[in-house]
């Protein structure tokens, strides 16, 4: 059977995950970063992008190749 939920309920939830997103943050972060670590991420985000994009367009030829027709293949080797 389907449980109604009620408003009182809802907002009773809500707090209850503001409260513990707030809890689970740490007050103050003495964390440094220098200057290479900006550089990194992009390197990395770029690496990551070009590497989908490799990954995705082989995929593609192969699947094309699957489905190209033999005969028009060896026709264009003849004419060579």
């Amino acid at each position: 059977m389907i449980q109604k939920i009620t408003d009182s309920r809802i907002l009773k939830l809500i707090l209850f995950g503001i409260l513990i997103y707030f809890f689970s943050l740490p007050k103050h972060a003495h964390a440094y970063l220098d200057p290479g670590t900006g550089s990194y991420i992009f390197q990395i985000i770029l690496a990551g992008l070009f590497g989908s994009i490799f990954f995705l367009k082989s995929g593609i030829k192969k699947i094309k190749g699957l489905f190209k027709d033999k005969s028009v293949e060896k026709e264009t080797d003849e004419d060579r």
